[in-house]
């Protein structure tokens, strides 16, 4: 009886033991199992701590970034790194660290083709390319590199003002050091003109505001008012040849009809000085805004920062106000309106602006989360 009872007893604290730390029964399994659970785990937990001081405490969220992107490289977990990859980059840009954000951005177009991820490939390349970054700093590599590589460039392509990479303004001096090097080396300077260009701007192209010619302009949205068409215009130096180009909407007659279209309203009702005047009365007004930061772009292509306490503040013109804003990560608004905005639409813009920024910042949004479900059967219909 004793020794049954004996049995019993050390039966019970084996399964109390168990029972209190589970990990226990798994103490014998390899190590090596368990590290890429631990290891993201940490890495997920240091991401999240460093976007939380990204704006307020850069040097904190970069040593949290650092710790994060090492465990990344041991432990081989390349796609947690993707996840957090662009706002570290921001951070390194803001702190002028420039060189280690390039190389940052490059490696994550590395890791995103080996993983075929679904990477915003716009948000890689503002690692690499313009955003948040000093211009002369750019200027000077691209001078350095084609001294080194000028001959083997093929063409240099840039949007004069970059849309989905935050409304950020290349500079007269840029273009114009980008036209004289393509010429000096035989590359080819092509001028994305997709939303920054058809007079967005103000002139009809951005490009035209650094007083260059592009040799390829290519051109879309605007071109059509909404009616699918695309087009380029070419140099008269490169030769146009029959089966050059090819595209999906090629030859469509209606698509040039109203691509046609747009260019007589746009001349009949002065809609270039329209995009010049009435985004300069909304660049100068929202500047007047203390809460918004960094108020930037040309004409009717405008863009400016949103603080932590703003947040919602898209979220809220749209619900409340029923207007629509575009935006860029981490925390831009974009404008692009119709450059057939009249001044009392931007009036109306800039108070209901006021309106909802007042109270956010006073606790009396009264924000709602909004559920919209779309019935499985009106899908694709």
């Amino acid at each position: 009886m004793m020794i049954l009872l004996k049995l019993f007893r050390a039966v019970y604290c084996l399964l109390f033991i168990v029972f209190l730390n589970p990990g226990f029964v798994f103490s014998q399994q390899s190590k090596n199992e368990l590290a890429p659970v631990t290891d993201s785990v940490r890495i997920t937990k240091l991401a999240e701590q460093a976007d939380l001081l990204a704006s307020t405490q850069p040097d904190s969220a970069l040593i949290y970034y650092t710790k994060a992107d090492s465990i990344c490289q041991v432990a081989g977990n390349e796609k947690l790194f993707l996840d957090f990859y662009s706002l570290y980059s921001w951070v390194l840009n803001n702190q002028n660290r420039f060189d280690e954000s390039l190389k940052l951005g490059q490696r994550a177009l590395a890791v995103s083709q080996k993983l075929n991820s679904n990477l915003d490939i716009a948000h890689a390349y503002s690692s690499i390319g313009l955003v948040y970054v000093n211009m002369s700093y750019y200027q000077l590599a691209l001078e350095n590199y084609f001294k080194v590589e000028g001959k083997n460039i093929a063409a240099v392509i840039i949007e004069g003002i970059q849309g989905v990479g935050g409304i950020n303004v290349a500079t007269n001096s840029f273009l114009q050091l980008i036209r004289k090097l393509c010429t000096e080396y035989g590359a080819v300077y092509i001028a994305d003109g997709i939303q920054c260009g058809y007079g967005r701007s103000g002139k009809f192209f951005s490009h035209d505001h650094a007083g260059v010619n592009a040799d390829i302009y290519s051109m879309a949205k605007g071109m059509g008012n909404g009616f699918p068409v695309a087009g380029i215009i070419i140099a008269p130096h490169i030769a146009p040849k029959h089966f050059m180009l090819g595209t999906t909407f090629g030859g469509n007659h209606l698509a040039c009809a109203a691509a046609l279209a747009v260019l007589e309203v746009i001349e009949r009702e002065d809609l270039m000085n329209n995009a010049r005047q009435t985004g300069s009365y909304l660049m100068e007004k929202l500047s007047a805004i203390p809460q918004i930061k960094n108020v930037r772009g040309v004409g009717l292509m405008i863009g400016f920062d949103v603080p932590d306490e703003l947040k919602d503040l898209r979220k809220n013109l749209l619900w409340k106000q029923k207007i629509f804003t575009g935006e860029a990560k981490p925390n831009v608004i974009r404008l692009l309106p119709s450059l057939a905005l009249k001044k009392r639409d931007a009036e109306d813009f800039i108070d209901a602006l006021k309106e909802e920024i007042q109270l956010l910042t006073s606790g009396q949004s009264g924000a709602q989360t909004i559920n919209v479900s779309i019935p499985t059967e009106s899908v694709g219909k």
